[in-house]
C-alpha cells in the first residue's frame, strides 16, 4: 500500500527521525535523572529481542487481518502476539527486583 501512494521514502525518513528523537529523549532522561550507564546484561539483550519478536507476531496479525484477507489466521496471530506482549509484564518485574 505504501509503494501505492510512493510514500516509502517520506515513511523511511520521519521513522528514522523518530528513533532518532527517542535515543535522544532517552539519553537526556538518563542524564538528568543521574542515572549513568545503561548496563548491558545478557537479560537485559534477551528481553529486548523477545520484545522486537513480540512485535513483529503482533503486528503479522494484524496485516494478515486488514491487508491480505485472512481473517481467522491473522486473528490467531494477533493473539499470539498480544499474549508475548503480556508476558513481557512479569520478565521487567523480575528485572527490577534483582536491580534492588
Amino acid at each position: 500500500m505504501v509503494p501505492l501512494f510512493h510514500l516509502q521514502l517520506a515513511g523511511i525518513v520521519i521513522g528514522s527521525i523518530g528513533l532518532l528523537i527517542g535515543l535522544v529523549q532517552l539519553i537526556v532522561h538518563r542524564w538528568i535523572a543521574n542515572g549513568g550507564r545503561f548496563k548491558l546484561t545478557f537479560k537485559s539483550v534477551l528481553v529486548g529481542l523477545f520484545s522486537v519478536i513480540a512485535l513483529i507476531v503482533f503486528g503479522a496479525g494484524m496485516v494478515m487481518t486488514m491487508i491480505w484477507g485472512t481473517f481467522l489466521l491473522g486473528v490467531g496471530v494477533g493473539i499470539l502476539g498480544m499474549v508475548m506482549l503480556l508476558s513481557l509484564i512479569p520478565m521487567f518485574k523480575n528485572s527490577n527486583r534483582s536491580k534492588a
